[in-house]
């Protein structure tokens, strides 16, 4: 009876032991990620022969205020980025692309994009990536090793010092008066032609300094143009200065569409983001980007759409 017993508690525990193999086989989780060492990187001087890096910035990462980081592969094999990080002292702190891993064929470039950080305008210098990847030559191996090496990236249309410049510019403005484009859009009738009507409102932070907002310009989606005829304008001067003494300014904008073809509206990245050119409290000229409430932005999207007859 007793041997009955140790028999029936041994068979018990062997299906036991199956069943919780059995399970966790079923729940392991799946990842097209190649299998890592739980070791730090090897740190190398730098990338396998053909691996070159670059930094980029299109109309939509702009209104999203992030990078691309391009990593091009111009050698034979396949090379696996298991992370990567920009670091450069305009920006508050390094930012990390979000991802686990991509391959980079050969003869391809992939790009990573990367969040930015809020500017730093006291700090300057060089711009380094730091990239982990798989040793080319053990793709095949089981736990492949991760190498890491930090490099001076390609700017080839300077966006980086353009980005810094612009960031400043907005910061040393921002501390002395507040923009905004508060709504709503009122349509007017500008010559026998359908135009919109923004408020641009100018209050003073009551900081030193003043800041001249010289003129507006148009955008993909929106000219300005002229009050009363409804023409079109390259550029539409204000000539507000702004300091601690002046008041809250409202300055009446007048728009009409700058294009009437049905992709302006629905593929729109920064048509209602309005340039601004000014001089800054330290006399640097430049252009900062106001943006609309997403109230504001619908009314303008309607307003082109009636006024080119696509509603």
């Amino acid at each position: 009876m007793r041997r009955e017993r140790m028999r029936r508690t041994q068979r018990a525990a062997a299906v036991t032991l199956v069943a919780a193999v059995l399970l966790t086989g079923c729940t392991a989780p799946v990842t097209d990620s190649p299998s890592r060492t739980e070791s730090p990187p090897e740190s190398v001087e730098s990338l396998p022969g053909g691996i070159t890096v670059a930094v980029q910035q299109s109309r939509s990462d702009v209104a999203q205020r992030r990078l691309k980081v391009s990593v091009t592969n111009d050698g034979p094999d396949p090379f696996v980025v298991t992370g990567l990080r920009l670091s450069a002292p305009q920006f508050t702190e390094p930012v990390v692309w979000p991802k686990d891993s991509t391959t980079v064929r050969p003869g391809t470039t992939v790009d990573l994009p990367v969040a930015l950080a809020s500017p730093d305008c006291s700090a300057d210098g060089p711009p380094t990536v730091t990239l982990r990847f798989l040793a080319p030559d053990a793709a095949s191996d089981a736990d492949p090793p991760e190498h890491e090496a930090t490099v001076a990236p390609d700017d080839p249309f300077d966006r980086l010092p353009a980005l810094r410049a612009e960031d400043c510019l907005a910061e040393a403005v921002a501390a002395v008066t507040t923009i905004t484009v508060p709504g709503p859009v009122r349509l007017v009738d500008a010559g026998g032609s359908p135009a919109a009507v923004l408020d641009l409102v100018v209050s003073p932070t009551g900081a030193k300094g003043s800041v001249a907002i010289d003129s507006v310009t148009g955008t993909t989606l929106l000219a300005p143009a002229d009050p009363d005829t409804g023409d079109r304008r390259d550029e539409l001067t204000i000539g507000a200065v702004v300091d601690a003494d002046a008041g809250t300014t409202t300055i009446p904008l007048t728009f009409v569409p700058n294009r009437c073809d049905a992709h302006a509206i629905a593929e729109d990245k920064r048509g209602t983001i309005l340039p601004l050119h000014v001089t800054g409290p330290d006399g640097v000229t430049g252009i900062v980007p106001v943006p609309v409430d997403e109230a504001t932005r619908s009314a303008l999207y309607a307003s082109v759409a009636e006024a080119c007859g696509l509603s």
